[in-house]
């Protein structure tokens, strides 16, 4: 009978070892895996960032385009409608050259 009681209480360590080293085995494996999942989710962010940065630039660059040739189109404009005659605009061009050097001209 003691050895029984003896075989059932060294069954029991032994279950009790084997949980305990399931339990750390476990434990190890949600590290690991925390740590794996943070590191994904950092990789994620950055190429994220990345991808969002490489968009903004492109959008930039294609609004500093559009905003290029709106004015371009606009000057093409302007220049296009303002007919001066050569007195005129002999006379503006000496004004604004005066007002440019700070010398005050009568007209």
């Amino acid at each position: 009978m003691r050895e029984v009681v003896h075989k059932m209480m060294e069954a029991e360590n032994e279950a009790k070892r084997l949980l305990q080293e399931a339990q750390a085995e476990a434990g190890h494996l949600m590290d690991e895996a925390r740590l794996r999942a943070a590191t994904r989710k950092e990789q994620v962010q950055n190429e994220t960032r990345r991808e969002a940065e490489s968009l903004i630039g492109q959008a930039m660059r294609e609004s500093e385009a559009e905003k290029a040739g709106q004015l371009a189109r606009a000057a093409e404009e302007i220049e296009g409608s303002i007919q001066l005659d050569a007195a005129v605009r002999e006379s503006s061009l000496a004004v604004i050259f005066a007002c440019l050097c700070g010398k005050a001209q009568k007209t």
